[in-house]
This record gives structure tokens, C-alpha cells and sequence, in this order.
């Protein structure tokens, strides 16, 4: 259990993280032992997701190049927690939206690939849509061409997902992940199983998160996954989006469906 072994290493004083960082897990915590809880935590589940990136996702560059993604036990605890987690009646995933917000070169890029991957190849979802999205297409492409090397580095993987015109397709589901800017004529008729938010702060106005979070209503259990650093620019779409999950974090607001992780000074 990741989850509690990092929330361990945090009361121990061993990992310095923010107070909503540890509010949340603390949270949970206390969830998984309330036999009220209308969710549960499923151990299986959580770690699914962690060993597929750990067996197959390979770093593409540097010195690291060929070898394995290892996860750090933060990366661990929030996949865990975000894969693990399911509604006890209808056994669907609990989690269906986060912003995980960290300092630069954390390899966020890398993560978000990782995730992405693994949605389109093992979530067992049919069809799945997997999109990488940012104001600019240059931006958005960064997540998904990490995502395409990922897939080139491992044998099994490139076997069994090839190119399309724009993007790839996992052929045994027919899922596609492709990259998408804000003025991308693609956005209308989305149905999207994931989708990875580049950058948050960067985003000048709320119509293509708007438009791609509207894209998600049919699926059954999809996630939206903001992954960003704080940045600069205000006033936009991450003021708001970043006041409401630090709400959730703080438990001032209730939102089951929000996984609000934002590593930031106090």
C-alpha cells in the first residue's frame, strides 16, 4: 500500500509535503476505514496501473535511455490512489478528474505519457479516445510524442499499436490517442476516455477545457488529468480551477470525483 506508506513517511517527517497534500491523504485514510464510505480502496487495481508502467514504459533520452521507468513512492502513492479507488456498487473508478501541480523538471511530461499509454493499451476500455490537449498544438504534442517513443521502446507495445494519420491505434480495442490544439478542428463529437491537460496555466479561456471535459459524458469511467507547474499567467481558467481543488483538498468542498494533489509552498 504506497498510498499509506507515503502518508507514513509524511508524519514521520520524512517527506515534506503541503498541508493539502497530507490533508488529502489523510482523508482517505480515514475513508478506507469507514465501512459507511460509499467507495472503496482496491489494493489490485491500484497497483495494476503501476505495474504496467514499471514493465513496460522505457525512458526514451538522456542517460536513462532504454531502461525502465522506475516510480518514486509520491508517483506510487498517486497512481495508487487514483486507479484504486471504485464506487462499492457499481465497481466503477471513483476518480475522475485531477490536477496534480508540481515544480518543474519532476518529469510530469514523462508521467502523463505514462499514464496516457496505459490507458489506451490497459484499461480494458473499448474504443478508447485518448487525447493530449494545450493551447498550442507544439504543446500538446509534447505529451503525446513522449507517449509514441514510450510505445517504441518496448517491443510488445509497438507491436501492438500502430500509426494513424495524427496520432497511434491500440488495435485490439480499436483505442486511439492523438494530440490536440484549441483550435483544432477535431474538437467537436469527442468522446473521450482520457484526457491529458498540458500545462493548465497556459490556457487563455475555459472552451477547450469545457469542450473536452463535455466530450467525456458517455464513457463510463473516464479521467481528466491536469498535470501542470503554477506558471505565470493568471487570471485564466487555472485561477479558478486551482482555487476549486484546493477547496476540495482542504475539505471545505465536497467532491468525491476530484483528486486534488498540489505540491506547493504553504
Amino acid at each position: 500500500n504506497y498510498a499509506r506508506r507515503y502518508l507514513n513517511a509524511i508524519r514521520d517527517g520524512k517527506v515534506k509535503v503541503s498541508e493539502p497534500v497530507r490533508m488529502v491523504y489523510e482523508r482517505l485514510e480515514k475513508e478506507q476505514a469507514d465501512k459507511t464510505c460509499k467507495y472503496r480502496f482496491d489494493l489490485k487495481l491500484g497497483n495494476h496501473a503501476i505495474e504496467f508502467i514499471e514493465t513496460f514504459c522505457r525512458h526514451y533520452e538522456g542517460d536513462l535511455a532504454g531502461q525502465l521507468v522506475k516510480l518514486d513512492l509520491w508517483q506510487k502513492a498517486f497512481i495508487q490512489t487514483l486507479f484504486g479507488w471504485i464506487d462499492k456498487k457499481t465497481k466503477l473508478r471513483r476518480f475522475r478528474e485531477f490536477l496534480l501541480l508540481v515544480a518543474r523538471k519532476n518529469g510530469k511530461s514523462m508521467l502523463s505519457a505514462c499514464i496516457m499509454v496505459y490507458m489506451l493499451v490497459a484499461d480494458g476500455e473499448p474504443g478508447a479516445q485518448c487525447v493530449s490537449i494545450a493551447t498550442k498544438y507544439d504543446q500538446a504534442a509534447i505529451v503525446y510524442k513522449t507517449a509514441r517513443k514510450i510505445v517504441e521502446q518496448d517491443p510488445e507495445l509497438d507491436a501492438l499499436v500502430r500509426p494513424i494519420v495524427g496520432g497511434m491505434e491500440f488495435k485490439l480495442t480499436n483505442s486511439t490517442m492523438k494530440a490536440l490544439a484549441s483550435k483544432s478542428k477535431t474538437l467537436d463529437g469527442l468522446n473521450l476516455h482520457y484526457c491529458s491537460c498540458d500545462e493548465l496555466h497556459a490556457q487563455e479561456d475555459r472552451n477547450m477545457y469545457d469542450v473536452t471535459k463535455q466530450g467525456m459524458k458517455a464513457r463510463k469511467q473516464p479521467i481528466y488529468g491536469s498535470i501542470t507547474t503554477a506558471g505565470f499567467a493568471r487570471e485564466g481558467i487555472f485561477d479558478s480551477i486551482f482555487e476549486y481543488a484546493l477547496s476540495v483538498a482542504k475539505g471545505t468542498v465536497q467532491d468525491d470525483r476530484m483528486l486534488p494533489l498540489l505540491y506547493m509552498l504553504d
